[in-house]
């Protein structure tokens, strides 16, 4: 098996330590030394890499990995596969060089083991070195780990281990051990490799192996050198290496023999066993057995002489090797305290051993017939808390512990019944006392400053529950204020002090205990302390910072450092804060004005402390207001506006210095400052003036604002009237410009005051209308400005007026021909036109072209192809931007093609080979004549692809070609004519012909003069020859007249080596008939052969089948008829309705011999002829043939037959009785369990049936399980057979309850919450954990070993709800198909089917009512109570199928009364019956097949 390498550690040490010698002694590497002739010595470089740094690599060598080359792989072994002497190690970037490498094809070998034992390899694909290449270079190669090994064992000729024997692997040497057993050097994974054999005086031996997992162990025989026969090898694999129980695996074995003698093959296997399913020499089908082992399978290959190789891989089966599990044992449960009453915290316990030492999981449950059990928690482990149920009376709760090992057989549990009294009204706890003693724990009542003492608390719970403490003080210190005693630290200076006690019970019920105690003065010599501030000030600002250093010494003057100062912090509001320890100096700042202190609290060195307190102001900001001016007042431009403010501070009072005061206005006037003051100048509009005030810390107070307008004189605004905006007047056209202006102060403005500016070259001037007529070329801008009376000025006006010249066209051109008036184009073809046109200003926007008033196109050149033929005058217009126009006209000639006509060949002629070929052909001209010198005939072939020139034709309009002489030329060619006119136009004519060969046929079959003896097809086949292999043929059939109406037609390409047709008919009449062939290729040529046969039509059966008057029961899939008797066997009748053409009538009533009648069964006799007949048939699947033989020969064995066949199934229909309160039946193989309910009991049968003819059950009384003498039940619903071989029963004795029959005469009953409801019951007979009921509309799986729930009930199925279930059933059969849960969800006409143990993978079965099940290893049968039938469904790992339906109401054979249970048993079907009137019954269906149908 392959694994990891852990064998032969000491051999292959030895191996690698000494390999040069080992390598030589078991024959590999070397040379002879006295060789006459100098080898060419070599050498290989290259370079190692791994895919991450081998950080844990066992360096050789002491070569430390270059940091930079992160992936190189230094310290690794490289050396030549075929020669291990020859080897290297790698430098510190992975680099190495092999040298004295001999000429010749070698692989290179890297490998290296890491400090942690992990391997690496990789080997090189092969590399030549020569003469001519001294070095050579190696592709760089990657490291793979190295984890799987092979193993084996090696045996001589004689079957005898071959101990010590030398083997090799990628040049690496290894040996197998005193017993021949190997295991190879471990290989990356995937690798296929050579393990090769060589030892002195035996042969050499490959073995071909993939180092996978799961590879098999490999058993090889070496023979001697002398022998000359060699062992075969083997290698196995298999689909699957872990299974279930009973799960089928395919196994291939490989088989290689260097001798190709290989004779047979071996399978074997230790447990489980092959099937025929998958049965060849190299393949197997093995199934698993039932039970958990490691199974060994071998495949063993075994040639001519005995000699054998093997493979052998091992398959674990469920759970493998299986150690038995010791159950785990419980002690005791307890609880504690011991007092039980209701609504109160208690700690339930157990002491739980496992005798395997397994880690065992906890489960606690309870259960009290009120329901009420209180709360448990931490339910997973061994110690949990337990609140009892708040109860009005004395209440049983029964606590249930689950141990589980996780192992087989894991679980145990223990129940322990406690009962808890009446809950009682809490109460708070009582009898509260505080004690205190010194640290002597000597009670004390004088209490001194500064000093250690113990707190005693004392307490009593009326329900003595639990409680809580909490300890507070007013003064001093409490070290652990939950305890129920702690220490506490009184305050360092005389005072009262104040100690309270809380104590709280588990339901928060508390009582409190205060006691006042004086502290006196302790005589302490207190520390000198003081602090100095930085600024020194008593008033900063906010969020200044301020520094305090802190000086302390004690009562003896000595410093006291820094690490027993307490700093700490009040406003005057809150108590004081501890700030900071440890520190001499602290720095603060302070986000809102108040009077803070600063308290420095120092320790002398016996801890007595000392204090001292500094206190400042943070400076609160002034408040400010304006009261002149008013907010929104309005005011003049240049009117005296004048400001007032007043200001006061909470330090400073009020505030009246003109300093202090600052004004913030808008630009020109800036900052101001002053209580009050008046300004002029302000600008216009309207301004936010702001104010701020500072106090004497030059602290601001919030900015308080005023808002004032101040009017402006707004300027006149002037408006150009004339001449609109972007105009266009031509060069010198005179102009006129005119204006108007208004002002909102004046009321008109004089005409001096307007002013207009034009470009050069004419001068500014004044007034309200301006005329001019020399603006120069372009786009000229006149601006005009108007001012007021107060000299004020508007905004400038403009207007933009283009002074336009237009465009100038130069030249026109037709055909890139200049001026080219009357230039001929063809008819057809684009006419060019181009023009070229100036523009002084560049203002060019458009070209158009016309004919007439047709436009042609817009552009500087334009194509035109819709010219008709004749003289055309073309006119170009050339329009600038500003709409300025300019024309120019030219003309062009539209010329039409000649016309070309080829008068001979004619279109579409067909010619042979070497036949002559006269060409004809004429051009006419609308405006001339077409020159007899512009003629040229051309030939172009589609075969070859090619044009072809006629030399006869060039300048002639007729002349002979002596016709095609090649096979290549076979196809169609086209014949053009061209010619010219005086334009040099070219006109064309075409034709095609034709190059062909006839066809031939010839009747191939039958025979003329035939005789055909048919039922149906007559067929006759015809060869056809063609010597063009690219012609279409054309193949049509006639019968007795040509031509006559088309039998067949049939298009196919034609052959010269010949191609069959044929031609099927049922459609001749008995007799003589003419049938004719005719072949037609694509150009019309024609063949026709014919053959005459004689036409002897077979008897046949008028209906077309063989017709059977027994009465049918079923039908079967393929609408095979299915039969019913109530005996083993039943007699059928068949006939058939023959006829024979020649007889005109019956064969029957001529020769009634010449109709036989044969069985698959060889039921019928050689007297079994005629046209009917009756035989008596077995159960099972059955055929029947009929032949029909022909009467054209007297003698009955010359004659040809028609045969009929039928298929038909027998079935057997027996009465089994039962008693009358028989309700439910299973069972376990040939073992039959009915429940009855007259007892009530379950009954035990063994079912006799298989090659039985007359099947019967027997009850063995000695195993009644009498439920009415050994349980309480008096309903019984159903029972199943467990894992265990136990009875499992499902009833009522009032409430629903379960009884297992450990044995015959013992039923142990077991009920739990969720069993209320169950009806229908089905253990799993595989694992004795696993069970399932069905409970109204759910599926419940459940412990059969616990008796509890297990899992979550399944209510729906594919997003449907189950409806009322049926039976639960569970199969477990040798396929997957049928395996595992089944339930009939009888309102939803189905049965679901889970795949798992689990419910899960469930499938829908599509049944009608179906309310239980039986399953066959591929198929599944459904009962239906509704319509009294079975139904049989085909089923796989995915779907299902109806096959058929069998059955109808009644109390006959094969028909069902209330039928309520079915089970199914090797080829036999029981059907238990509830009748009415108490006449039940078990009929047994029996259709002869194990998955009921063939």
């Amino acid at each position: 098996m392959a694994g990891k390498s852990r064998s032969l550690n000491f051999v292959l040490l030895v191996c690698a330590l000494i390999g040069a010698a080992l390598f030589y002694g078991c024959g590999g590497g070397g040379g002879n030394s006295s060789d006459p002739l100098p080898v060419p010595i070599m050498q290989i470089s290259g370079n190692i890499k791994s895919s991450a740094e081998l950080a844990n690599i066992a360096y050789e060598g002491n070569l430390l990995p270059d940091a930079r080359a992160q992936f190189a792989a230094p310290g690794v072994t490289v050396h030549l596969e075929s020669d291990a002497t020859k080897s290297t190690t790698t430098d510190s970037n992975g680099n190495y060089v092999l040298s004295g490498i001999p000429v010749g094809t070698h692989r290179v070998v890297a490998r290296i083991r890491t400090l942690s034992g992990k391997t690496y390899k990789v080997i090189s694909s092969p590399v030549t070195v020569s003469e001519r290449a001294a070095e050579v270079v190696a592709p760089q190669l990657e490291l793979r780990q190295a984890t799987v090994a092979l193993s084996g064992i090696l045996r001589k000729a004689d079957g005898s281990a071959f101990p010590f024997a030398c083997m090799t692997l990628w040049g690496e040497p290894f040996t197998t051990d005193a017993n021949g057993i190997f295991s190879t050097p471990p290989m990356p994974e995937g690798t296929v490799e050579n393990i090769v054999i060589t030892n002195s005086g035996f042969q050499e031996v490959k073995i071909n192996s993939s180092f996978v997992e799961n590879a098999p162990f490999i058993e090889q025989v070496v023979v001697s050198s002398a022998a000359t026969n060699r062992a075969p090898t083997a290698t196995l694999t298999a689909t699957k290496y872990s299974v279930d129980r009973l799960y089928e695996v395919n196994l291939t074995g490989v088989a290689l023999d260097p001798d190709n003698n290989i004779a047979t093959y071996t399978w074997s296997a230790n447990s489980g066993y092959f099937t025929s399913n998958i049965a060849s020499d190299t393949q197997r089908m093995w199934v698993a057995p039932n039970s958990d082992t490691i199974a060994t399978l071998t495949f063993t290959a075994i040639d001519t002489a005995g000699l054998r190789g093997s493979a052998s891989i091992q398959v674990k089966v469920g759970r493998g090797i299986v150690v038995p599990n010791n159950t785990p044992v419980i002690s005791n449960i307890t609880v504690s305290p011991a007092d039980l009453s209701g609504n109160r915290n208690y700690t339930l316990s157990a002491t739980a051993t496992d005798a395997d030492g397994d880690t065992l999981a906890y489960s606690w449950n309870a259960s009290a017939s009120n329901g009420n059990i209180g709360k448990l928690t931490s339910l997973n482990s061994s110690s949990i808390a337990w609140v009892t149920p708040d109860v009005t009376a004395t209440t049983s709760v029964t606590i249930t512990l689950t141990v589980n090992d996780l192992k087989e057989n894991g679980l145990k549990s223990r129940s322990q019944v406690f009962t808890v009294s009446p809950t009682r009204i809490n109460q708070a706890p009582t009898n509260l006392a505080i004690d205190i003693a010194d640290l002597n724990n000597v009670a004390t009542t004088t209490f001194y400053a500064y000093r250690d003492y113990i707190l005693k608390g004392s307490a009593t719970d009326p329900e003595g529950e639990t409680t809580t403490w909490q300890w507070s003080v007013n003064k001093g210190t409490v070290y652990t204020p939950t305890a129920t005693s702690t220490r506490w630290l009184t305050p360092s200076t005389p005072q009262t002090a104040e100690i309270t006690l809380t104590v709280t019970d588990i339901k928060g019920s508390s009582s409190i205990l205060k006691k006042t105690v004086n502290i006196l003065d302790s005589g302490l010599q207190r520390p000198d302390v003081s602090i100095v501030a930085s600024p020194s000030g008593k008033i900063i600002k906010v969020a200044q910072n301020i520094s305090f250093e802190g000086l302390a010494t004690t009562s003896a003057g000595a410093d006291i450092t820094s690490d027993r100062f307490t700093w700490s912090e009040t406003d005057g509001v809150i108590s004081p804060v501890t700030i900071n320890t440890g520190s001499k100096t602290i720095s603060r700042s302070y986000a809102k004005p108040a009077t803070y202190t600063i308290i420095l609290e120092a320790l002398d060195y016996v801890g007595v402390p000392g204090t001292y307190e500094y206190s400042f102001r943070v400076n609160a900001t002034p408040t400010s207001t304006i009261s002149q001016p008013a907010n929104n007042a309005s005011y003049d431009q240049y009117a005296a506006v004048t400001f007032t403010a007043n200001a006061s501070d909470t330090e400073d009072g009020v505030i009246t210095t003109d300093s202090q005061f600052v004004w913030t206005f808008p630009a020109p006037t800036g900052v101001k400052t002053g209580r009050t003051f008046s300004l002029t100048d302000l600008a216009t509009g309207t301004h936010n003036i702001s104010l701020s005030v500072a106090d004497a810390l030059g602290d601001f107070s919030a900015t308080s604002t005023v808002k004032i307008t101040i009017n402006e004189n707004r300027p006149p605004v002037a408006t150009i009237t004339a001449p609109a905006n972007n105009s266009t007047v031509l060069i010198n056209t005179p102009l006129t410009f005119t204006a108007t202006a208004s002002d909102p102060e004046d009321t008109t403005i004089p005409a001096g005051n307007f002013f207009w500016t034009f470009p050069d070259p004419i001068n500014a001037t004044t007034g309200t209308s301006i005329t001019v007529s020399n603006l120069l070329v372009s786009t000229q801008t006149i601006k005009l400005q108007v001012m007021d009376s107060r000299g004020r000025y508007s905004a400038t006006r403009t207007v933009d007026v283009y002074v336009n010249r237009p465009p100038v066209i130069s030249m026109i051109s037709i055909d890139s021909i200049a001026n080219a008036s009357g230039a001929a184009v063809l008819l057809g073809s684009p006419a060019r036109f181009g023009v070229s046109v100036d523009d002084e200003e560049g203002l060019l926007n458009q070209i158009a072209w016309y004919s007439g008033t047709t436009l042609l196109g817009l552009g500087q050149y334009i194509e035109v192809s819709t010219l008709t033929a004749g003289l055309h005058p073309i006119e170009v217009r050339a329009t600038d931007r500003r709409g300025a126009i300019t024309a120019s006209q030219t003309g062009v000639f539209i010329n039409e093609r000649p016309v070309m006509t080829i008068i001979n060949p004619a279109n579409t002629i067909s010619v042979g080979l070497s036949q002559p070929i006269l060409f004809e052909g004429s051009g006419t001209d609308t405006v001339g004549t077409v020159g007899l010198g512009s003629f040229r005939w051309y030939d172009y072939s589609y075969k070859l692809g090619a044009t072809n020139t006629f030399n006869a034709g060039l300048g002639n309009n007729t002349f002979t070609f002596d016709g095609y002489t090649k096979a290549t030329e076979f196809g169609t060619h086209t014949i053009t004519l061209e010619g010219a006119d005086q334009y040099n136009a070219l006109g064309f004519a075409y034709r095609e012909i034709f190059v062909n060969s006839k066809p031939t046929v010839a009747m191939t079959s039958p025979a003329s003069g035939t005789r055909i003896d048919t039922d149906n097809d007559a067929i006759f086949t015809a060869m056809v020859y063609e010597d063009d292999s690219e012609d279409s043929l054309t193949v049509r059939w006639y019968a007795d007249t040509y031509p006559s109406t088309v039998l067949k037609t049939e298009v196919a390409t034609s052959s010269a080596t010949g191609k069959a047709f044929s031609y099927n008919t049922a459609a001749l009449a008995s007799g003589s008939h003419t049938i004719f062939c005719e072949v037609t290729d694509m150009y019309g040529l024609q063949a026709v052969a014919s053959t005459g046969v004689f036409i002897n039509r077979l008897p046949y059966a008028q209906s077309g089948k063989i017709q059977i008057s027994t009465t049918q029961y079923a039908t079967a899939p393929a609408n095979i008829p299915v039969f019913i008797s109530a005996n083993p066997s039943m007699s059928i009748s068949f006939s058939v309705d023959d006829f024979d053409y020649e007889l005109n009538g019956t064969v029957n009533a001529y020769k009634p011999e010449n109709i036989k009648w044969e069985s698959d069964r060889g039921l019928f006799g050689p007297d079994s002829k005629g046209s009917s007949i009756s035989q008596s048939f077995p159960i099972g699947y059955n055929e029947v043939t009929a032949r029909i033989y022909d009467t054209f020969y007297p003698q009955f064995e010359h004659q040809a037959s028609t045969s009929y066949k039928i298929a038909f199934y027998v079935w057997q229909s027996k009465d089994l009785l039962v008693d009358a309160g028989a309700v439910d039946i299973h069972g376990n193989g040939d073992t039959l369990f009915i429940s009855s309910n007259q007892g009530p009991a379950i009954r035990e049968f063994k079912y006799t049936g298989g090659a039985e003819p007359n099947p019967y059950i027997l009850e063995d009384t000695d195993r009644l399980r009498d439920l009415n003498a050994t349980a309480t039940l008096n309903t019984v619903y159903c029972s199943s057979y467990s894992q265990d071989s136990k009875v499992v029963v499902l009833g009522t004795d009032g409430s629903d309850i379960l009884y297992k029959f450990e044995d015959i005469t013992n039923p142990v009953s077991h009920t739990f919450a969720g069993l209320a409801g169950a009806r229908s019951l089905a253990c799993n007979t595989q694992y004795a954990t696993i069970a399932y009921f069905t409970r109204g509309t759910e599926l419940v799986p459940f412990n059969p070993s616990t008796w509890q729930v297990d899992g979550t009930a399944v209510s729906a199925v594919d997003g449907v709800n189950f409806g009322t279930l049926g039976r639960v059933r569970y199969s477990y059969l040798t396929t997957d198909y049928t395996s595992r849960v089944f339930v009939a969800d009888t309102t939803n006409n189905r049965v679901v089917r889970f795949m798992t143990d689990s419910l899960s993978e469930p499938r829908t079965v599509s049944a009608s009512s179906p309310i239980d099940i039986a399953a066959t290893r591929k198929r599944l049968l459904t009962l239906s109570n509704t319509d009294s039938k079975v139904t049989l469904h085909a089923v796989d790992n995915a779907s299902s199928s109806v096959m058929m339906s069998f059955g109808t109401a009644g109390t006959g054979v094969g028909q069902f009364n209330n039928p309520v249970s079915i089970y199914f048993y090797e080829k036999d079907l029981l059907v238990l019956e509830l009748g009415n009137a108490g006449n039940k019954r078990l009929q047994l269906i029996r259709s002869g097949h194990d998955d009921w149908l063939k």
